[in-house]
């Protein structure tokens, strides 16, 4: 893990060394959707120019984020309070096969009369340079959006010389700021939303959440832990597939695994308190889960939203949280 500032300190190596800039499609062939393939765009140096400011906005970007000097950025979690996080790699399906074919001599290029047969996912950029003797890069992200093709829904001219033309059908804009960026063996970004698209990653999200409702009952648990049992584990799966909110919920309960030390007294106030008429066996210390919980009910509890204010007793459902250390 790094601190904030030194992924800052990345920016002084882009803009102080004679840096090498590529450019990449990450795409997907509309013959076989989920594979991911890149190919190399040729640029002039006006391009490869733009380009070097685009990626050093990434870093006044994270600059402007009030972080704490010294503390290590932290991996992502969706139900954390994060303005800056990570994420690893190896999550990514692929990854390797495609991060081969950006850091090597991708001879694969983009031919814009064959675009119809792609779906592009994200502009790559990878920039090169000097630190000491030793050559480093980083690659960034943006999130391709059909719309960038200018041409192909609008009809846009442009005035020369006092004489209104046609763009070419070709014409493309980029956008002035990337969305998440690769250095070493993580991703890092501001917002989620961008990598979660490019990178389907809402599977990950789902395959974790399946994977804690089939764990969930062979936990140990400790004395005076209410343990979980669930009924129907193909029915709260159902309702994964159907429901990202619900998948990252469960995923931050498997990351944070608050469910095991859920007390039992405790849960059995809150069901009186608030009316939620849970099925409680106080000989086996179990909290039965079936058709008849209500899904938020269920992934409130799991995950401990049920908060009491420090300040104020007053009572909150938390969406976002950090924890106190």
């Amino acid at each position: 893990m790094i601190t904030k500032a030194q992924l800052i300190s990345l920016k002084e190596h882009i803009v102080n060394s004679s840096s090498n800039v590529s450019m990449y499609l990450l795409v997907e062939d509309k013959n076989s959707l989920g594979t991911l393939k890149v190919k190399h765009v040729l640029c002039d140096g006006d391009v490869k120019a733009e380009l070097i400011d685009v990626s050093v906005r990434f870093f006044s970007m994270v600059s402007a984020v009030e972080f704490e000097g010294n503390a290590n950025i932290q991996e992502y979690n969706p139900d954390d309070e994060q303005d800056l996080f990570y994420i690893n790699k190896s999550i990514i399906n692929q990854w390797d096969d495609v991060q081969n074919r950006i850091t090597t001599d991708n001879q694969d290029y983009f031919e814009i009369d064959n675009r119809d047969n792609l779906k592009i996912k994200a502009w790559v950029v990878k920039v090169e340079f000097l630190v000491g003797n030793q050559t480093d890069n980083v690659i960034l992200f943006q999130e391709f959006q059909n719309a960038r093709f200018l041409a192909a829904k609008l009809l846009v001219m442009f005035f020369e010389r006092n004489v209104l033309k046609l763009f070419d059908k070709s014409i493309i804009n980029l956008s002035d700021s990337m969305d998440f960026m690769l250095y070493s063996d993580n991703f890092y970004m501001l917002k989620a939303k961008a990598f979660e698209r490019v990178f389907s990653y809402q599977d990950f999200y789902k395959d974790n959440a399946k994977s804690l409702i089939d764990n969930i009952q062979s936990e140990v648990y400790s004395a005076g832990m209410a343990k979980l049992v669930i009924v129907d584990s193909d029915a709260i799966k159902l309702k994964i597939e159907s429901s990202i909110r619900l998948a990252q919920k469960l995923y931050s309960a498997k990351v944070k695994g608050y469910y095991k030390n859920i007390s039992f007294k405790k849960l059995e106030s809150l069901s009186r308190q608030h009316k939620l008429d849970l099925k409680l066996d106080a000989n086996t210390k179990t909290w039965t889960i079936d058709d008849q919980v209500p899904t938020k009910v269920f992934e409130r509890i799991i995950n401990d939203d049920y908060e009491k204010s420090l300040l104020t007793d007053n009572e909150y459902i938390s969406k976002k949280k950090q924890l106190i250390e």
